[in-house]
C-alpha cells in the first residue's frame, strides 16, 4: 500500500486515536477520520471512503467485529486492521473470517504498524 492511502481510526479510546494518528502520520500516511465505537465507524466509513480502517475490537454501542461485517458487506475490498488487548483463539478465527488479514495485540508498536501498512495488499 503506498503512503497515499487514506486511514480511518476507530477506537474508544481518544488517547489510543491520538497515539495511532500520530504514529499513521509520521509514518506517512493520511488519517481522513477518527470514530469512536462501530457505529460512528459505519458513518465516518461512508463519508470518506477510506482504503484502510484500523479498529479496536472492544468497543460500547457496536464493537469492531460487527462494525467490519456491516462495512465489508458494502466493500468487500477494504482493507482492515484490528487492533485488540486481548486476542484469543476464537477471536482471531472470527477476524480471519471476516477477509481481516492483519491483527496487532495492543501496544501497537510503530514498526509493527509499519510493516503491515507497507504490506497490507500484498
Amino acid at each position: 500500500m503506498d503512503n497515499e492511502s487514506n486511514i480511518l481510526i476507530v477506537d474508544d479510546s481518544k488517547i489510543a486515536r491520538m497515539f495511532l494518528s500520530k504514529m499513521i502520520v509520521s509514518l506517512g500516511f493520511n488519517v481522513v477520520a477518527e470514530a469512536v465505537d462501530g457505529l460512528d465507524g459505519c458513518k465516518k466509513y461512508q463519508e470518506h471512503k477510506p482504503d484502510i480502517i484500523i479498529t479496536d475490537i472492544e468497543m460500547p454501542n457496536m464493537n469492531g467485529i460487527e462494525m467490519i461485517e456491516m462495512i465489508k458487506k458494502l466493500n468487500p475490498s477494504v482493507q482492515c486492521i484490528a487492533v485488540s488487548s486481548v486476542m484469543n483463539k476464537q477471536l482471531t478465527q472470527k477476524i480471519l473470517s471476516l477477509g481481516v488479514k492483519h491483527f496487532i495485540v495492543k501496544p501497537v508498536k510503530e514498526e509493527t504498524l509499519k510493516n503491515i501498512l507497507l504490506n497490507i495488499d500484498k
